[in-house]
């Protein structure tokens, strides 16, 4: 699904949280910000199986030079993509990037506190851009945007509690941008209403 571009997405630092079923080995875009119709304004990307030792990728612009160039890529050999589901959160904090399995720290990596962000790009959820197949080969759900950086006890909580089809109690709305349930829908169910347009839901 693709959301279009909204000033709320555009924070220096982030918080994107999904859930994940997929037994899939090939590479899977999960969530990522850029121009549908191309490259063009990539700032942030959570990929699945990029190799066979890079199993989850946090990657994020730290320049924007242009298509593929500048990034800054946190990387673990730990899967998501076992046909069981899991919970991976991505965050962008003043001088780190974070990334999470199921409610734990992975690892973290150095980014340039002064780097440039290329804001302007929509939100694309469980795609590449068009014409390239990456696809999340399963399925993804409760997707959600912060624009602040989780702690640890935060990512954690989010993790062990349990959804509901409006923003459930659990989640925390200090800095929520966007909450997707992904019930057949591409509904924001955050007050914000950043509705997606649905493909294969």
């Amino acid at each position: 699904m693709e959301v279009e571009h909204s000033v709320e997405f555009d924070s220096p630092t982030l918080t994107v949280s999904h859930w994940i079923n997929s037994a899939s080995a090939q590479r899977q875009v999960a969530i990522k910000q850029n121009v549908f119709q191309g490259a063009g304004l990539e700032r942030f990307a959570l990929t699945h199986r990029i190799s066979g030792s890079n199993l989850i990728e946090w990657a994020i612009k730290e320049s924007c030079e242009g298509a593929g160039a500048g990034w800054k890529r946190n990387q673990s050999s730990s899967s998501a993509t076992d046909g069981s589901w899991h919970h991976v959160v991505g965050v962008i904090d003043d001088s780190e990037t974070r990334v999470y399995l199921d409610g734990q720290l992975l690892q973290s990596l150095a980014i340039d506190p002064n780097a440039a962000h290329c804001y302007g790009g929509d939100i694309i959820i469980g795609q590449e851009w068009i014409g390239v197949n990456y696809d999340v080969d399963g399925r993804i759900d409760e997707v959600g945007f912060w624009n602040r950086a989780f702690t640890d006890e935060e990512v954690l909580n989010l993790y062990s509690d349990q959804s509901s089809a409006q923003v459930p109690d659990y989640v925390p709305t200090d800095g929520l941008v966007a909450w997707y349930p992904l019930d057949g829908d591409a509904l924001d169910v955050s007050p914000n209403n950043h509705d997606g347009t649905p493909s294969n839901l």
